[in-house]
């Protein structure tokens, strides 16, 4: 099943019933296996105590020990943001707790295809029990981690573009009703801090998808809802003094500044030479302006240094604020290599010399990831599969470009993501390397492995 491009507007009438319970955890188990139907969409069968069927908990022990290595930017290193969502979340929505078991199942998959059906079967139930949740709106973070999970399940997956966006126009739809009841002094459940940074990583993905046709809505929506509401302050207001938490709130105000910037880029370029120099000149002033922002700040600045000459290397402590802002950092970089690949040639004549090259760019995010994978275990979360595809197609150099291709091929078994950016990525070095020419991934990807999600 797939979802539709838009939603009705919710009403935001607050009944006071619809908030999970607090405290120890009761998990009913159902030793007999039932099947997903179709759903009534009633509160009370989205919103009570998942029943957990004895067979989901292999795929929960799989999920709260290896799926967990796939949270984005965390508060400390030992943070199990996952972790926490299903106990505090998934086992009392419904949706949540099957895309979840979805993901999960399509994981196994991967050494065990026996589980492909089962997985394509529980996300498509958790879509329908999505999407027939009568009472969304008093759901509205819960919604939010579901369709976060969703978009792993079609992330992994990689098969094809189309789901995903519905999945984030579904996302914009949600943050639109949000935004309009808050401004009418409405009563409306505030987002709380996993909420809050859930709904920032699906900023990144609207960013991400816009080269495939996404619209760029939920960031709109987002940039219009930050007007009216600052969701980030007020989801991190109670736990200033936690750990990592006064770190995490500059990381997201950044990523979301970001992502509008990469959004842009990606909606300018696909309407040709219709577009203004000025418009794209006033996109380089953005990248200009976070990128001193960003290399000034004390968190980055002995980085900086450091990825910015070839002789010197990083060393220290991989902290997790130092992990973050190192991904903070290649991710500026990454859109830097966007925008000089998707200006026209009117705009790249014009780029001053002090702007920094796509090739000077691409040897920083290597130099980065390098380090992240001399000091860390690989994991999902420390291969950072589009930066270094970006990286990888921007950089001259063949001993960076085989590294790249080598750390990809060897993230495989993670995901058929994984598996098609490393092919895409050599399908890119080959025509670049054959043609002489800067090849749009775009072109290639419709000819080579079809679209899919970088």
């Amino acid at each position: 099943m797939r979802a539709s491009g838009s939603i009705d507007l919710p009403d935001f009438t607050d009944n006071g019933t619809d908030k999970p319970p607090s405290g120890s955890l009761e998990v009913e188990l159902e030793p007999t296996p039932t099947r997903p139907g179709s759903v009534s969409g009633s509160e009370s069968s989205i919103t009570r105590n998942v029943i957990v069927q004895s067979e989901d908990n292999e795929l929960i022990q799989h999920y709260l020990n290896v799926m967990s290595n796939y949270t984005r930017i965390r508060r400390s290193r030992d943070e199990n943001l996952y972790g926490l969502i299903f106990s505090n979340m998934a086992l009392f929505y419904a949706p949540l707790y099957n895309a979840i078991m979805a993901w999960t199942g399509l994981h196994l998959s991967q050494s065990r295809p026996g589980w492909a059906r089962e997985a394509e079967t529980r996300h498509d139930y958790a879509v329908s029990l999505l999407y027939a949740d009568g009472h969304i709106s008093q759901h509205f973070e819960l919604s939010i981690v579901t369709i976060w999970f969703l978009l792993q399940f079609e992330l992994l997956a990689a098969k094809g573009v189309g789901a995903f966006c519905q999945h984030l126009d579904y996302a914009a739809d949600l943050v639109e009703a949000h935004r309009r009841y808050r401004r009418g002094e409405g009563r409306a459940p505030s987002l709380g801090p996993v909420g809050a940074r859930v709904l920032v990583w699906l900023g990144s993905y609207d960013a991400r998808a816009a080269y495939a046709g996404s619209a760029g809505r939920l960031l709109q929506n987002l940039e219009m809802f930050c007007m009216h509401y600052d969701f980030i302050e007020s989801a991190f207001s109670d736990t200033a003094t936690e750990n990592g938490a006064a770190d995490l709130k500059p990381c997201l105000r950044f990523v979301l500044e970001l992502d509008t910037v990469e959004s842009r880029i990606s909606q300018l370029h696909r309407k040709g030479g219709a577009v203004p120099v000025a418009i794209w000149s006033s996109i380089q002033n953005d990248l200009v302006e976070l990128r001193e922002r960003l290399e000034c700040d004390p968190a980055t600045a002995p980085a900086v240094h450091a990825v910015s000459d070839p002789t010197r290397s990083l060393g220290g402590i991989l902290s997790t604020k130092r992990f973050n802002w190192l991904l903070l950092l290649a991710s500026l970089y990454s859109v830097i290599i966007s925008y000089h690949r998707m200006i026209p040639p009117e705009v790249a004549c014009i780029v001053p010399k002090n702007f920094i090259s796509e090739g000077d760019s691409a040897a920083r995010i290597i130099r980065m990831a390098l380090w992240v994978h001399q000091s860390r275990r690989p994991s999902p979360q420390n291969v950072w599969s589009r930066i270094l595809f970006l990286a990888g197609i921007a950089t001259s150099d063949l001993v960076y470009q085989d590294w790249v291709v080598k750390t990809l091929a060897e993230a495989e078994t993670w995901g058929m993501n994984f598996h098609k950016t490393r092919l895409l990525l050599q399908h890119v070095i080959e025509t670049q390397n054959r043609e002489g020419i800067r090849a749009d991934f775009l072109d290639i990807m419709r000819q080579t492995t079809g679209l899919f999600i970088i």
